[in-house]
């Protein structure tokens, strides 16, 4: 890594100011061209060559004299920002939506050994079938699957088998036993006749276990299944809002968003009403129809204003606007947010998205003021790096390069297990790039490849980069490369001490006062 001062009081030698300021009336026209120094002079042609460019031809038709926006240089590479908006999982807020069937409760004679037996005597496969539902009634699921097996064992054609087996496969289920819990509904589900009401709550109940196993294929087939059974509204309700969640973990939104418009249209009064218009919100916003999404969770807040989903749904409100490229209606969205709920979870993210949102309006001073509220309220937030990132990444985009160099470079430092490494070792060459260092930022692109080789997505970016920029690398005198290497160093120091320098006049009296500007939500001292 290239080795970075961060002081301006050590002094500089006289060699180094020779070599700094007085060597360009000796360099030549040719020399000039072959290395570029970052604002050397206003116009200067700028490194890197355009994508498909071949860096052997030094024309003046290579090297234009306006420094060609940052879309056209990197053009191809599809390098894009990280996704910040928090996951909402649908099985993290979703409850155990499966319904069981109506038993009538057996009494306490099924549970004692002497009236059973005489009860067995007399009604024979239902006394064994009731002894089994007391025990299972009573929490006691291993007796309850030891009645049942006597009972099936018994009565090989008898009327309960159905029953028996499905709720033995409910016993297995909350003994977490799922293996011989799916094994049970699914004798159930062969023995069953055509019309029994115990196969749809089987479907139900394999494709619960399915889901929560992240078995999201084998749980779309039951859901689905359930659905064509037409079984009674309050079950048939369930198996398509849970359809409609397995789609979701699928990550097929369109369809998710198609069952949730299902249920609503045939179950407007359903008591999971509100949970599949939230989800049907979400799954448009995946999907990229921001727009509808935006109105959808806006008619939510409304319509469903005391649902414990409201917190959700205010937060997603927000990214919504932003995926509209509404950043001031994101900002005031997420002020509202962290007013209704100070201790929610998803504060870090929000926070983090009124970043970007300041970011994309050009208002830097307002990301940093978030940036610090986010530090002072979360100060373990795993979401730190990430602000530090996008501020560092706008820099970069404005070409404030030493700047956003010295924030990677320190994110790298104080975080080097960071799941942002593979973008910060890229954008780190580019912005080296950009400054006309070659040689370190090949250092970075090498590191890349080097430590992502099992990435094939990385791994192939950063070759390419390789491949594209070794050419680009000439022998040069070392009085140039000296010259080069100096101004560069002296442009990123010069970043580094006017911001210890703020540091310095800052100190505590300066954290002080941020913290009263953040508490009264004024203009920052600085």
């Amino acid at each position: 890594m290239r080795s970075v001062s961060l002081s301006l009081t050590s002094p500089l030698t006289p060699l180094l100011f020779f070599l700094s300021f007085c060597l360009s009336p000796c360099l030549s026209e040719g020399a000039d061209e072959a290395v570029v120094i970052p604002k050397e002079k206003k116009g200067a042609p700028a490194y890197p060559l355009p994508e498909g460019t071949d860096s052997g031809q030094r024309s003046e038709a290579v090297l234009p004299k306006e420094r060609p926006p940052l879309q056209q240089i990197w053009k191809g590479i599809a390098w894009e920002r990280p996704e910040i908006k928090e996951e909402i999982r649908f099985l993290a807020i979703a409850s155990e939506e499966r319904e069981s069937p109506k038993e009538s409760p057996a009494n306490w004679s099924y549970g004692s050994p002497f009236s059973a037996f005489f009860l067995k005597l007399f009604q024979g496969e239902e006394a064994y079938y009731k002894e089994g539902l007391y025990h299972f009634q009573e929490g006691r699921y291993r007796e309850a699957i030891e009645a049942w097996e006597v009972q099936l064992n018994l009565y090989p054609r008898g009327h309960l088998r159905v029953r028996a087996f499905y709720w033995k496969g409910e016993a297995y289920y909350r003994l977490k036993d799922n293996w011989r819990a799916l094994g049970a509904y699914n004798q159930a589900l062969l023995e069953a006749r055509p019309g029994d009401k115990y196969r749809a709550y089987a479907h139900l109940a394999q494709g619960w276990i399915y889901l929560q196993g992240g078995e999201y294929e084998k749980a779309f087939t039951r859901f689905s299944a359930l659905v064509e059974l037409k079984p009674r509204p309050s079950l048939a309700a369930t198996g398509h809002y849970l359809r409609g969640g397995n789609l979701f973990n699928l990550g097929r939104y369109a369809q998710a968003s198609i069952a949730y418009t299902r249920l609503l249209e045939l179950y407007p009064n359903s008591p999971l009403a509100a949970k599949a218009f939230f989800w049907k919100a979400e799954s448009l916003y995946h999907n990229g129809q921001y727009l509808q999404a935006r109105d959808l969770h806006a008619h939510f807040l409304t319509r469903y204003r005391q649902n414990p989903l409201g917190e959700q749904s205010l937060y997603s409100l927000g990214w919504c606007q932003l995926g509209l490229r509404d950043a001031a209606g994101a900002c005031r969205t997420w002020e509202h947010f962290e007013a209704a709920y100070p201790s929610s979870g998803l504060l870090d993210s929000a926070l983090l998205g009124r970043i970007r949102a300041s970011l994309i309006q050009g208002d830097l001073a307002a990301a940093l003021k978030t940036h610090r509220r986010l530090l002072l309220k979360r100060p373990e937030s795993t979401w730190r790096d990430h602000a530090l990132f996008e501020i560092a990444a706008h820099r970069f985009e404005k070409e404030e390069v030493g700047e956003a160099i010295l924030e990677m470079e320190d994110l790298l430092r104080s975080s080097p297990s960071t799941p942002l490494r593979p973008n910060l070792l890229f954008l780190l060459g580019e912005s080296f790039l950009r400054m006309g260092d070659h040689r370190t930022a090949l250092s970075y692109y090498n590191r890349l490849a080097k430590e992502y080789a099992t990435d094939s997505a990385w791994e192939s970016r950063a070759q390419s980069r390789i491949e594209n920029r070794r050419s680009t690398i000439f022998p040069l005198p070392l009085l140039l490369v000296l010259r080069r290497d100096l101004q560069l160093q002296l442009q990123i120091q010069l970043v580094a001490g006017l911001r210890l320098r703020q540091a310095d006049l800052q100190g505590l009296e300066g954290l002080d006062l941020l913290g009263r500007d953040l508490e009264k939500d004024q203009p920052l001292h600085l």
